[in-house]
């Protein structure tokens, strides 16, 4: 049987505190790990400009439980106002 993996890419853009708030819910979630990627199925991107950063995403997607996960994640942040842009899912 084959294991089909889906990716599901975000984009933000959120001020320094926004910033901590969205790391906190990525290592709660497991998807990141002291700031870094915690594994090859999540590439993670930030950059700080002007006191805004600027943020992105990659996720593998296995099973419903990773999308729960990643659901969890895009509540967290978009309950702190941090704006997320889904655009790609594949």
């Amino acid at each position: 049987m084959k294991c089909l993996i889906s990716f599901i890419c975000l984009r933000f853009r959120c001020t320094s505190q926004q910033h901590r708030v969205l790391q906190e819910a990525l290592e709660e979630e497991g998807f990141l790990r002291g700031g870094e990627s915690a594994n090859e199925l999540v590439k993670f991107d930030l950059n700080f400009s002007g006191g805004m950063a600027d943020a992105s995403l990659r996720i593998a997607v296995r099973s419903d439980k990773d999308l729960a996960r990643v659901d969890r994640v895009i509540e967290t942040i978009r309950g702190a106002g941090i704006h997320v842009f889904i655009y790609s899912c594949t």
